[in-house]
């Protein structure tokens, strides 16, 4: 047997400006969008990222701008345009200036004042994201499209009253509607949230990232709420779903940590709570959000994809008999799961007799595994997301009855040092990636193919053996980890 070095295949991605010229003018990057009207938006140049923070703490966005006589017109901020400009206190943007893109002040963490001005047309989502100092948002009075309506510190689209972006001193009017997605995305010092009556939706994502974020008040308005909408409030500790609440997409409290009681309205005619802790699909059982504290309640029948993702204080879980659908992911990144149970009345899973997983028995595909699973030797499938954040073994061997490994399946497991993959076992994408601390796989004889991003992020891989077998590296299945070396172990 003989070994050579493998260098990572890398995918370079050549970006092709769709601008036919971009220049610079007092400290801002300038890009031509239009070369018959000479219109062009404006970001902070990418030359110049290393003195972000050194940017002057008041930042003015002219309308027009002028270079090598000819006079351009400013029409957009870029998006991610000014990302992590930290040294900028206050924004003032010109008259005449008509959009500002996605995150443009992204993590301009001391930002604190911003002045809108008339002329802005559109606003796309997650402007302020981040901006965890920011208190004074002020739109001006004469814009058709957008106002900051009793001095709310906030920005209102006015036609249809949604909330699109707001701040930690955000005082929400009662005429609002709807809270935008990604409204109040990582606003880290917002603590306490009093949504008035009024608000019909929380729209995906609005208060993603809010860490600090320990008390919100959902109003009796209330109908609807989207999926991750609280996604990531690691301080939230309890919630009350209100009786008229029609539509929740899916699990809107994943990556809520520190989440204890969930409750739901005893009168609300399409969800419940079973007083387990959750929520719960009167009509068809379904188990949408679940807490570390959740007890699964005898009308679930199904649970939801994402339903527990990010619980991380949840150390056991017991599946009972009338649980007849878990959906992938439904226990993702439940980091501290160790005990994993399933009644033995149930007709459709196991546990492998205390195995701590649970196998669909018709399959044999492990859909659940936790921090002390043995996978056990009737296991034909590891199902997708089934490991995902997990805190694994140092080394994992995967037995030899596994012949499926699927798509996400040990992403993310932070633990995970060494590797074993039996070579006619088949590997889904992402099966392996963000393993961080997985310095080393193996790959037996008969594999055939790794396929795209299925290591992609783990940084600290340096040995990877890979038989003759294998006749197929998918471009980007090693992204993330150039500069480490790989042998390929060959029959003499």
């Amino acid at each position: 047997m003989k070994s050579r070095l493998f260098a990572f295949p890398c995918a370079f991605f050549l970006t092709l400006s769709v601008w036919s010229q971009t220049f610079i003018v007092d400290n801002l990057k300038y890009s031509v969008v239009q070369t018959e009207d000479f219109s062009v938006r404006v970001s902070f140049p990418d030359s110049m990222s290393s003195d972000r923070t050194l940017m002057l703490d008041s930042l003015f966005i002219p309308a027009f701008v002028e270079y090598e006589s000819q006079k351009y017109k400013v029409c957009e901020i870029e998006p991610w345009g000014f990302l992590r400009c930290e040294g900028v206190r206050f924004v003032s943007i010109s008259e005449g200036i008509r959009h500002i893109g996605e995150c443009a002040f992204q993590d301009c963490l001391h930002l604190e004042s911003v002045q809108i001005p008339s002329s802005i047309e559109k606003i796309d989502e997650g402007v302020f994201s981040g901006c965890v100092n920011l208190s004074a948002i002020v739109v001006g009075k004469d814009n058709p499209v957008f106002d900051s309506r009793e001095a709310c510190n906030a920005v209102i689209r006015s036609h249809d009253n949604v909330l699109v972006a707001g701040c930690k001193e955000t005082r929400i009017p009662s005429s609002v509607t709807d809270i935008g997605s990604r409204a109040f995305h990582r606003q880290h010092f917002l603590r306490l949230m009093e949504i008035p009556e009024g608000v019909k939706s929380i729209s995906y994502r609005a208060f993603e990232g809010c860490s600090q974020l320990e008390t919100v008040s959902l109003p009796e308005s209330l109908r609807e709420i989207s999926g991750d909408a609280f996604k990531g409030c690691e301080s939230l500790k309890s919630i009350y779903i209100p009786k008229d609440v029609e539509s929740i997409e899916y699990n809107p409290f994943t990556y809520c940590s520190s989440l204890l009681e969930i409750e739901v309205d005893k009168k609300n005619r399409s969800y419940h709570s079973g007083s387990s802790n959750s929520i719960i699909a009167t009509k068809t059982g379904m188990l949408i959000s679940g807490c570390s504290k959740t007890i699964i309640h005898s009308s679930v029948f199904k649970i939801d994809t994402f339903a527990f993702q990010g619980a991380s204080r949840l150390s056991e879980i017991f599946i009972p008999h009338h649980v007849a659908k878990i959906e992938d992911g439904a226990f993702a990144d439940c980091s501290n799961l160790v005990s994993i149970s399933v009644d033995k009345k149930n007709a459709l899973y196991n546990d492998g007799d205390g195995s701590n997983c649970i196998i669909e028995k018709q399959t044999g595909t492990l859909v659940c595994g936790g921090c002390a699973t043995k996978i056990p030797s009737n296991v034909q499938t590891i199902g997708a997301m089934a490991f995902r954040g997990m805190e694994t073994p140092a080394t994992l061997i995967i037995p030899e009855n596994v012949k499926t490994i699927k798509r996400s399946a040990f992403v993310g497991c932070s633990g995970l040092k060494h590797l074993f993959v039996p070579g006619h076992t088949t590997i889904g994408t992402q099966a392996f990636a963000g393993c961080k601390q997985l310095e080393s796989v193996i790959f037996g004889e008969g594999m055939k193919k790794i396929p795209p991003v299925a290591f992609a992020g783990c940084t600290n891989l340096k040995n990877v053996h890979i038989p003759e077998t294998v006749k197929e590296i998918a471009g980007d299945a090693f992204a993330g980890c150039l500069g480490n070396d790989a042998s390929f172990s060959e029959k003499q």
